[in-house]
């Protein structure tokens, strides 16, 4: 029995070791990408949402949220950005995924892809600042993707 216990501790301490190794490689890329949008925070009604600014952060957000945000690289998509809503204490309540070909908002999901009891605040926050992205998006002169 100890020593399943040690193979399995083995295996998981051998797979977050590859998934650091994973999130370092894929940094410069990503923080290239998210640059234009780091000191975006949108808020109302006691959310607030702002981009995801590391692939660390996409990494836990998924982990937090029990959903494929990191697992299906969606921060390796060049058209799209990826946003956190949280609450006034910091409790994740749902991740978008923002198109920036359209500006549209491609999915919004909470926990276990959920969807939040706060979920159309959430939509209605980001709609309503779209303006605001573009304007971030196009003055940093990104070409289109």
């Amino acid at each position: 029995m100890w020593r399943l216990i040690r193979k399995r501790t083995l295996f998981v301490s051998q797979k977050q070791e590859q998934i650091k190794s994973e999130i370092a490689k894929q940094e410069k890329a990503y923080s290239k990408h998210i640059a234009p949008f780091l000191n975006l925070t949108l808020s109302g009604n006691g959310i607030f949402i702002f981009p995801l600014a590391t692939v660390q952060e996409v990494y836990d957000e998924g982990q937090s949220m029990h959903h494929c945000v990191y697992a299906n690289s969606y921060h390796k998509k060049k058209t799209s950005l990826l946003l956190s809503a949280r609450d006034r204490d910091g409790n994740r309540i749902e991740t978008i995924e923002l198109s920036l070909r359209d500006f549209d908002i491609l999915q919004s999901r909470a926990k276990f892809n959920q969807v939040s009891e706060k979920h159309n605040t959430i939509i209605a926050l980001v709609e309503n600042n779209i303006n605001q992205i573009k304007t971030l998006y196009e003055r940093h002169q990104i070409p289109r993707p």
